[in-house]
């Protein structure tokens, strides 16, 4: 990976930089953007829709120099990741929303031209310690968002408490009832 030798300053501070962005992310996902040697890789204006992408999911897509990328994963005790920092990578660091930064990948890949659309190439998933395989990516991005997921978790948490409150409601909608048809009974007999 990375030597112990003495960096110079200015690297030293885009080391530390990059340990904020990996330390801040709730998934990294490292990328080949040139493809297959001998293919060509995204083109300028490709690479322009996709940062342009993961920039609307709350995400950063950033081309990374992999040996100070090494030097900042390994700073961070996380050398898993910096097994994958070979070839040109670039990174995609999702900040907020983990499905939304996968959503933004997958979509840019189906909207991508048919030939090209398994570009950026996914060389690794990293998400709260634990690798994701291209498939398990694939499937975070079929998830509803983060707020949809929790307005269903509320859903399923308020749905016992709604009907023990109808269960408990019911005897006396009853009884009110009955006493409603008693006072028509009495109104009409009256008549």
């Amino acid at each position: 990976m990375t030597s112990t030798k003495i960096i110079r300053p200015e690297k030293q501070e885009m080391v530390e930089q990059l340990k904020g962005k990996f330390k801040e992310s709730q998934i990294v996902v490292l990328t080949n953007y040139r493809g297959e040697k001998g293919k060509p890789g995204l083109t300028v204006k490709e690479v322009s829709n996709l940062r342009e992408k993961v920039r609307d999911a709350g995400s950063e897509y950033k081309v990374i120099k992999n040996t100070l990328a090494c030097r900042a994963v390994k700073e961070l005790g996380d050398e898993k990741l910096g097994d994958y920092l070979v070839e040109p990578t670039a990174v995609i660091f999702g900040y907020k929303d983990p499905v939304a930064t996968a959503k933004a990948i997958v979509d840019f890949k189906k909207e991508a031209n048919k030939d090209r659309n398994h570009l950026p190439v996914v060389k690794a998933a990293y998400m709260k310690g634990k690798f994701l395989s291209s498939d398990e990516l694939d499937t975070l991005a079929t998830l509803p968002p983060k707020e949809a997921l929790l307005g269903q978790l509320l859903g399923v948490i308020n749905g016992p408490v709604q009907n023990f409150v109808g269960v408990l409601a019911a005897p006396m909608r009853d009884f009110v009832n009955v006493l409603c048809a008693i006072q028509k009974q009495k109104e009409e007999a009256s008549e």
